[in-house]
């Protein structure tokens, strides 16, 4: 068996007979190398981080998905800006048109200071808000 097929058959013995929505978010590293096969595993979402990954490769793809952009930097204090983040919200809408968007951290924020954490998570909740009133 190859790798990809290896993981898609642990993936679906992992989702059989689930109700919910699966997301599988690659934390490290750019997961455009891993492109088509990445796209066909079964799997609702697929989360990335924008850091890392080279979305420009995304673009050439069918990207029939929900995509998880990891906009929101866990690696440093800087609060990144909302109107920014909605900026490249729209880049990845209009270049790679995925089936949704959720706009996320691109690790878990626990290694930052909580208040740190929490105003990271109040730009994205602003980004939001401001890609809703578009």
């Amino acid at each position: 068996k190859s790798f990809w097929n290896e993981i898609a058959e642990s993936l679906s013995i992992a989702t059989k007979d689930t109700q919910a929505i699966t997301s599988l978010h690659l934390y490290n590293g750019d997961v455009s190398k891993f492109l088509p096969e990445l796209l066909e595993l079964p799997v609702d979402r697929i989360g990335v981080d924008a850091y890392a990954t080279n979305l420009h490769k995304f673009a050439d793809t069918n990207f029939k998905k929900f995509l998880e952009i990891g906009i929101v930097n866990s690696k440093n204090s800087l609060i990144e800006k909302p109107e920014i983040i909605v900026k490249y919200a729209n880049q990845v809408i209009d270049k790679i048109n995925p089936d949704g968007l959720a706009l996320v951290p691109n690790k878990p924020l626990e290694l930052v200071p909580q208040h740190i954490a929490k105003r990271k998570i109040e730009s994205l909740a602003k980004a939001r808000e401001l890609l809703q009133n578009e």
